[in-house]
């Protein structure tokens, strides 16, 4: 398939352009950023910053799939509805588990589970309103992945995990910031 990974050169991204192209897929990365050298060579990379409305929309090209890992707003989402609404592509939108805010309840979070994001917190807030805008739109086939706290190799807050991994393999006491209602639910790079 030919794949389009915007923001494909971060943490995550980087991740899955390297599965992506070890499954044979033809993939282009778009990011903002400089290209990343750990980006494979043969992967075609676009530096532009996706908030440059003209620019973004001259790098259409017809793709099977989209996978967004930098949409932070709705205006983001309107964007991509705009340039790739009249190709039918699949549209994957990597979101967070911020959208349901702080529980203060035991239970798992589930698909289900309210969607109430910190007020204050413009992350999850605005991940929400991305999504809802997506919601909307009925000219692209999409799916929204919320993930948790992503941890693995080249992770710019390794030392978060690394921190967990040491303890638990060393039978060393968590010790955990905050009150006991503090949760976290940590999910590796590669099973993401």
């Amino acid at each position: 398939m030919k794949i389009l990974v915007i923001g494909g050169g971060g943490f995550i991204g980087l991740a899955l352009v390297e599965k992506l192209v070890a499954a044979g897929h033809s993939v282009t990365v778009i990011g903002r950023r400089q290209r990343n050298p750990l980006l494979p060579a043969a992967v075609p990379f676009i530096q532009i910053n996706r908030k440059d409305t003209l620019g973004f929309a001259a790098q259409k090209k017809l793709f099977d799939v989209v996978y967004d890992m930098a949409a932070f707003t709705p205006r983001d989402i309107l964007q991509i509805i705009e340039c790739f609404s009249e190709q039918k592509i699949r549209y994957i939108y990597v979101s967070t588990a911020s959208v349901y805010g702080n529980p203060t309840h035991s239970d798992i979070i589930k698909e289900d589970s309210p969607l109430e994001p910190i007020q204050w917190h413009d992350y999850g807030r605005n991940k929400l309103l991305a999504e809802e805008e997506l919601f909307k739109c009925s000219s692209i086939t999409s799916v929204i992945v919320r993930p948790c706290m992503v941890y693995g190799p080249r992770d710019s807050h390794e030392v978060r995990a690394y921190y967990f991994m040491h303890r638990i393999f060393q039978e060393i006491p968590l010790i955990i910031p905050g009150s006991l209602s503090v949760k976290n639910n940590y999910i590796y790079v590669d099973d993401l």
